[in-house]
């Protein structure tokens, strides 16, 4: 009966466990996957303004008509290609970190979780045990008397 309760408890504290890692997983993976896409966001937007700058740079330049200015906007625009190709490496790099630091994280609360539902099971077990030596020693007493109250019985 004992052993019984202990198991129900352990399951109990286990499944209530795991709903907690669950709830931790999935609200660092839904924080996760919005930055994500928040950044991607961010990088698209940005290069269509960059993209508009550019052409603009180009129409007006254009109308002036000076082909040396022509070349200096096309170089001009390749470094600018190079430098947001430069930056999207750095952004990839950063996601990536960021999610290798996120995995951490849920390991961290994973591994803070365990820790604490073991404890919450060793005090469970604990007051059990001491509740169930309560009760037998309570049993043990009434025998005790009963049996006394026996003896003086047939002693009589």
């Amino acid at each position: 009966m004992l052993q019984e309760k202990q198991e129900h408890f352990t399951d109990l504290l286990q499944q209530e466990q795991r709903r907690n890692m669950d709830k931790t997983k999935e609200a660092l993976d839904e924080l996760h996957e919005k930055q994500l896409q928040k950044s991607e966001e961010l990088m698209v937007d940005q290069g269509r303004k960059m993209d508009e700058v550019m052409k603009n740079e180009l129409e007006l330049e254009r109308e002036r008509s000076g082909k040396a200015i022509q070349e200096a906007l096309e170089e001009e625009r390749q470094i600018t290609k190079e430098h947001m190709e430069e930056i999207k490496k750095l952004h990839e790099e950063e996601l990536k970190l960021e999610r290798e630091r996120s995995k951490e994280l849920v390991k961290e609360a994973i591994e803070d979780e365990r820790k604490r539902t073991e404890e919450l099971i060793k005090d469970v077990l604990k007051e059990e045990r001491e509740r169930s030596e309560g009760v037998l020693e309570r049993t043990i007493d009434k025998m005790m008397q009963n049996a006394h109250i026996k003896f003086e019985e047939q002693l009589k």
